[in-house]
C-alpha cells in the first residue's frame, strides 16, 4: 500500500466479543486485523503483505508506527471481526447477493 491511507474503523471494541482468531493469514490481504501475542492486542492495522505459507505477516497502519511485521513462530496470532470477511466477500461477488457463511 502506498501513500495515506485510514485505518478502517474496528467492531472488536462493540462489547462483545465477536472477532475470530485466523490462521491463514494469506487470505487477509487488504482487510483490518487485530495482532495478538499472549492474549494481548499489540497492534491494529491493515494487512499489508503475507508470506506464502502464512508464516509472516506485515501489517500497516496510520500514524508513526508504520509497516510492521510480526511472525506465527514468535507466538503472534491474528483476530478479525467477520463483518470484515463479509465486506471482502462482497468484493468478490461483485453484486448484492449475501456472502456465503463461514
Amino acid at each position: 500500500m502506498n501513500g495515506s491511507f485510514e485505518v478502517p474503523v474496528f467492531l472488536f471494541d462493540d462489547g462483545i466479543s465477536r472477532s475470530r482468531r485466523h490462521d491463514e493469514w494469506i487470505n487477509l490481504i487488504g482487510l483490518a486485523v487485530e495482532v495478538r501475542q499472549n492474549g494481548e492486542v499489540v497492534h491494529r492495522g491493515v494487512v499489508e503483505d503475507v508470506s506464502m505459507d502464512s508464516s509472516n505477516i506485515w501489517i500497516a497502519s496510520e500514524g508513526a508506527s508504520g509497516r510492521k511485521l510480526y511472525d506465527k513462530g514468535s507466538g503472534y496470532q491474528v483476530w478479525i471481526h467477520p463483518a470484515h470477511l463479509q465486506r471482502r466477500e462482497y468484493r468478490f461477488l461483485g453484486d448484492n447477493r449475501s456472502p456465503q457463511s463461514f
